[in-house]
């Protein structure tokens, strides 16, 4: 068995390991245009600028009050569906890392699949801190919001964007993350079965 494949990891390190992982010159997995979580959140985050540009430039004159209590009521909205989506991380990454038993994990490492398996449990790390930094952001920008000063449209509309680009990303990197374990599982009873049967496969 491989000690060192054992050794702690934190997330300096397991960023590392999932870096060397990727193609050489492959950008990070939130600006990687190649995939399909990050160019669909493009699409989405620009469709819901447009509309929040018109439905700001509509209300710009005559009803500025309308504007920041909707724009708060969206970051309470999306706040609470991130706290949401951070406990569903938590769980998943808990189902995955908990199923997969220590006679599994050895094959792996025998195989040289461990390094596999730590880079998928630090996609729930790597989502999970991007959530965490949405959270934190948005409720800055609540009360940033609520300020009694000059309203400046430009610093909004790329302010929705940026925010609009990590909502969507983070939604759709979870909805891949469910493919991934699903893989996991495969692995898990194939490895599993090999165990039982004492054979390679």
């Amino acid at each position: 068995m491989d000690k060192q494949s054992l050794e702690f990891h934190d997330f300096k390190s397991l960023y590392k390991l999932t870096k060397s992982m990727r193609e050489k010159g492959e950008l990070e997995p939130i600006l990687n245009f190649k995939e399909f979580e990050v160019y669909f959140s493009l699409i989405c985050s620009l469709i819901s600028t447009i509309v929040i540009y018109f439905f700001v430039n509509t209300n710009l004159d005559s009803n500025i009050t309308f504007i920041v209590t909707t724009t708060q009521n969206i970051l309470l909205y999306t706040i609470a569906g991130l706290i949401g989506m951070l406990g569903f991380i938590v769980s998943g990454l808990a189902i995955v890392s908990g199923t997969t038993s220590s006679k599994v994990i050895e094959i792996m490492i025998n195989k040289e699949k461990f390094n596999y398996l730590l880079s998928v449990l630090f996609s729930f790390f790597y989502i999970g801190l991007i959530i965490g930094v949405l959270i934190f952001v948005n409720i800055i920008l609540y009360f940033i919001i609520g300020i009694n000063a000059k309203f400046s449209f430009p610093i909004y509309i790329l302010l929705v964007f940026i925010m609009s680009y990590g909502v969507f990303f983070t939604l759709f990197y979870i909805v891949s993350l469910l493919g991934t374990c699903i893989n996991i599982f495969i692995l898990n009873y194939i490895y599993s079965k090999e165990d039982k049967n004492g054979e390679d496969i």
